[in-house]
């Protein structure tokens, strides 16, 4: 039973590998579909030991499992990138892993500009290449699944209003300069502009480190004793807005609210230094991202015989995959899950 469940889930997902597989389409035949073929699929990140990302890779190696079971193909996929904080270091992994010679990539794009060059070199070397969590819209990558950042920063800011009662000073804190944050930021002003008693008095670059920004928040507090809210928009900034709340004594008076579900945010809700977090569906990034290459490898879909010089792709150009809202009330719901990730191991570029 559980394996026709499995096999039912990839019918839905890739229906064109199985339902069409040696049948003849309306706009042309379809290649008989090969058994037993290996793929391996290369996630380039930055960072790639923060435990945030561990549901990324939990996420692809799911997928991997599911997509051999079903098929019969092998379906692998390795991760490369600096663990720390260094975008340059990004694209050297990024451009080193061309000699492994993937079948496709998945890119987490920090920075759109840093990556396009790359992207754009692979898919005219024939890998496809899509973006998870990160878009870089201006390359030619086929796909971008994750969030909406401009609906993440909307969440966050609706949810951080009503607990300041709609009025006093407002800190926020993420990665600026990263244009997916930028959105978040952008979106999150729209919502606090809507009260003329709300006044967002800073926008600070904590680097996505947990000591940056608990040293941030502590400046912010002594800046601005009279404090009302602060908004974490990266997986350090949740953290560390909480260290100093609570160090200061702030905890439970100034109201926080920060993106990202980490073992960190979880204990923070439930000790009252943070209020609300927004969750990306960080799983769903890894999991799409390595059926959406598998797809796009394996499918005879096409709307007509020229698709390409149409500009017709197998795959839509962007999914979304929605946010979790955690609070007090439901944090134990995922307190293990999270756990899992925060004990998981990285080493030699996949997680153990």
């Amino acid at each position: 039973m559980k394996k026709f469940f499995l096999l039912l889930t990839l019918l839905l997902f890739i229906p064109a590998l199985f339902l069409f597989a040696g049948e003849e389409e309306e706009a042309g035949a379809g290649a008989e579909m090969k058994k037993g073929e290996d793929f391996h699929f290369i996630m380039v990140n930055n960072m790639v030991t923060l435990p945030y990302f561990m549901g990324h890779y939990k996420g692809a190696e799911l997928a991997c499992k599911e997509i051999s079971a079903a098929t019969g193909d092998k379906v692998t996929f390795e991760v490369v990138g600096p663990a720390e904080m260094d975008l340059m270091k990004q694209v050297e992994a990024f451009e080193a892993a061309f000699a492994k010679k993937p079948d496709g990539f998945m890119v987490v794009a920090w920075d759109a500009e840093v990556v396009q060059a790359t992207i754009n070199k692979a898919m005219a070397q024939g890998i496809p290449t899509i973006c998870i969590d990160g878009d870089s819209p201006i390359s030619n990558r086929i796909s971008y699944i994750g969030t909406d950042w401009t609906y993440l920063g909307r969440e966050i800011g609706e949810a951080l209003a009503p607990l300041i009662n709609y009025r006093g000073k407002v800190a926020m804190l993420g990665l600026v300069g990263a244009e997916n944050m930028e959105e978040a930021f952008a979106s999150f002003r729209e919502v606090m502009a809507q009260y003329p008693d709300v006044e967002i008095v800073a926008l600070e670059h904590d680097n996505g480190e947990e000591i940056e920004a608990a040293r941030i928040t502590r400046a912010l507090i002594q800046k601005y004793p009279d404090l009302a809210g602060i908004a974490g928009f990266d997986a350090g900034s949740g953290p560390g807005m909480a260290t100093a709340l609570r160090e200061t004594g702030k905890a439970g008076k100034i109201m926080a609210v920060a993106n990202n579900i980490t073992t960190a945010h979880l204990q923070a809700i439930k000790n009252g230094e943070l209020q609300y977090i927004i969750g990306e569906r960080e799983r769903f990034f890894g999991y799409y991202g390595v059926l959406w290459l598998y797809l796009h490898l394996k499918s005879n879909f096409k709307v007509t015989d020229i698709d390409e010089k149409m500009g017709i792709a197998k795959l839509p150009p962007r999914v979304i995959t929605g946010v979790i809202f955690v609070n007090k009330e439901s944090v134990d719901a995922f307190w293990d899950v999270y756990e899992g990730y925060q004990k998981a191991k990285f080493t030699y570029g996949k997680p153990q």
